[in-house]
């Protein structure tokens, strides 16, 4: 492998099976747990990698029912997403790395990233998993609201790429050895303007309904809609998230906010969207 045979200075982790495999609990967690702390190891146990970036989620935090808008989470909260398996999973591993950094010799840099619903052309137009703002967008003929207060954040993938470079570049004896970075702009979607924004009428159901419809369709569909226990939660109670630290600490500016970011059909990747879509197609034929 290239990267091994010259030795990488930077693992960046964004691998990671998604999608919630019906019935195949064992295979899930073998294919994400096991595979990160194959690499976590082996990232610890290499003198020439000097940075980890480890990609979490902001989804981590949970969408619980005493969660208010205006409540954003910092890095410092807990973690509540564990009835939702990807979260379960993404929790797992944040434990696993900080376990193994707290057993080395702490000279690495690690950074964990907590982003919000990454959005963008690249990621729309290519994106194997349908996540929830995928399905709000394309799937649901209205936008099934269950309070005033749910709202979404979303991260241009722009932005997030230029996060993954700034830390990348960062002197590795910059700042704390092991962060954890909450990336969001503090801006929220409301489920009104979701609707405006795609151009669909707002359905009114209470969390009880949303999570009866999710039960039925994962399981008559026999996890062909992806539509996982725990994931009602996040189309039910809003979950907004404080992403100021990567600014305040390392000058980053974000260039779209939540709103722009779904709005835009625009961005670095446009054309490279573009071309991944056309040779998708050639291949079909």
């Amino acid at each position: 492998i290239p990267a091994l045979i010259n030795k990488p200075e930077v693992i960046i982790h964004c691998a990671w099976q998604d999608e919630e495999l019906y019935g195949q609990t064992d295979l899930q967690k073998q294919l994400n747990i096991k595979s990160t702390k194959n690499l976590m190891e082996f990232a610890f146990a290499s003198p020439f990698v000097n940075k980890i970036i480890h990609l979490s989620s902001a989804q981590c935090y949970g969408a619980l029912s005493e969660n208010k808008s205006e409540k954003y989470f910092t890095e410092e909260d807990a973690l509540h997403g564990d009835d939702y398996i990807y979260c379960k999973e993404k929790i797992e591993a944040e434990g696993l790395l900080c376990n193994l950094f707290d057993q080395s010799d702490k000279s690495k840099r690690v950074y964990v990233l907590r982003p919000a619903y990454i959005t963008g052309p690249r990621r729309i137009q290519t994106a194997i998993k349908k996540e929830l703002p995928d399905i709000l967008r394309e799937t649901l003929p209205v936008i099934p609201v269950s309070s005033a207060d749910w709202a979404l954040q979303y991260v241009h993938e722009d932005d997030f790429v230029d996060v993954v470079g700034v830390l990348t570049f960062t002197r590795a004896d910059e700042g704390e050895q092991f962060e954890i970075l909450n990336i969001a702009p503090n801006d929220l979607v409301y489920g009104k303007d979701l609707a405006k924004i795609f151009k669909k009428s707002v359905l009114s159901i209470p969390p009880i309904i949303i999570r009866a419809i999710f039960f039925l369709v994962w399981s008559l569909s026999g996890g062909k809609i992806q539509t996982p226990p725990g994931l009602w939660r996040y189309l039910s109670f809003p979950l907004s998230v404080d992403g100021g630290k990567v600014s305040k600490k390392y000058g980053f500016d974000y260039l779209f906010t939540s709103r722009e970011a779904v709005e835009t059909t625009g961005g670095r990747y446009e054309n490279a969207a573009k071309n991944d879509n056309l040779n998708s197609e050639d291949n079909q034929k």
